[in-house]
């Protein structure tokens, strides 16, 4: 809990993300984020493709939204256990 006026932050100035509900995370489910080298990633936040779900220059954008390691880290999401996953030190849910 923060004093009057403050809002949390999740360990980042200026964002708002204390204030997301916990488990699973909109963003696997809704949004494709690509690298600047073609990398699909799973995280928004994954700003040098160390959560690649695929090669796009490789594989089409489709194939690797539908990959079996993008739907295993949807399944862990929708049980809310990313215990072993890219996801479990998230910033967004601390």
């Amino acid at each position: 809990s923060g004093a009057k006026g403050t809002v949390p932050t999740a360990g980042n100035p200026g964002r708002v993300g204390a204030l997301r509900p916990p488990l699973p995370c909109w963003s696997i489910f809704t949004e494709g984020h690509v690298t600047y080298d073609g990398r699909l990633s799973a995280c928004c936040f994954d700003h040098d493709g160390r959560f690649s779900m695929g090669q796009l220059g490789e594989q089409p954008f489709m194939e690797a939204w539908h990959s079996e390691p993008f739907q295993a880290l949807r399944r862990a999401h929708i049980e809310k256990n990313v215990a072993g996953t890219a996801c479990q030190r998230c910033i967004a849910y601390e």
